[in-house]
């Protein structure tokens, strides 16, 4: 019989020792929390962001027309396993952290400060595994979508899971936005095939700004 995800929280709690029993025992989220929003952004917001993502994949690594980088090795909290995957961390970027905030809060109904701002990649091999972004009761989860194309034999969706074991698989497609509590189980499945490009989401770890 599978264990229940009470438990399953309280291991991954227990394990990494970053909450008391007291918050380990808050109630849990529910999947019908999680809010999907195809075409987020304007067609010339989603443009910028994706070209903050295109030109990372040109020229020299080492080029001085490059100042974002992919750092190898990024995990969740509550990750398990060897999975790891790409990351570029968005500093001081008023765009991101200010224009784009500004269309989530008011999409989302809910105000927020954000807590970290960055692009995930995955590539083929480059799985999750079930995780939690993190334990406060008034912690969310924005993802958005980032790539040129999307086909459905690539697979790639984010899969989630909640405490009565009931699940639920988004698929990537471009300019999706994903709204979430950050105690939530979920993971990225990464693409199928090496003809896909890499899997990018921009992440927004959130607190409700009350």
């Amino acid at each position: 019989m599978p264990l229940p995800l009470s438990n399953i929280l309280r291991a991954l709690y227990d394990r990494n020792g970053m909450v008391s029993q007291d918050k380990s025992q808050l109630p849990q989220p529910s999947i019908k929390e999680v809010r999907k929003f195809d075409n987020f952004f304007p067609p010339e917001v989603y443009k910028k962001i994706s070209d903050m993502v295109n030109h990372t994949y040109q020229g020299s690594p080492n080029a001085e027309h490059l100042p974002d980088r992919w750092i190898p090795g990024h995990r969740s909290r509550g990750e398990q396993g060897e999975s790891w995957f790409w990351q570029m961390i968005i500093r001081d970027n008023d765009f991101i952290h200010k224009e784009c905030l500004q269309i989530i809060n008011k999409k989302t109904r809910r105000k927020h400060k954000a807590e970290r701002i960055y692009f995930n990649g995955m590539t083929v091999g480059q799985n999750a595994s079930f995780h939690y972004d993190d334990e406060e009761a008034d912690a969310w989860t924005f993802l958005l979508y980032v790539l040129p194309c999307y086909d459905f034999e690539w697979g790639g969706h984010t899969l989630f899971l909640d405490k009565d074991r009931k699940d639920l698989a988004l698929a990537p497609l471009p300019n999706r936005g994903v709204y979430f509590p950050g105690r939530l189980l979920h993971k990225a499945l990464c693409f199928n095939t090496n003809q896909a490009p890499m899997r990018v989401s921009l992440a927004y770890k959130l607190l409700e700004d009350k």
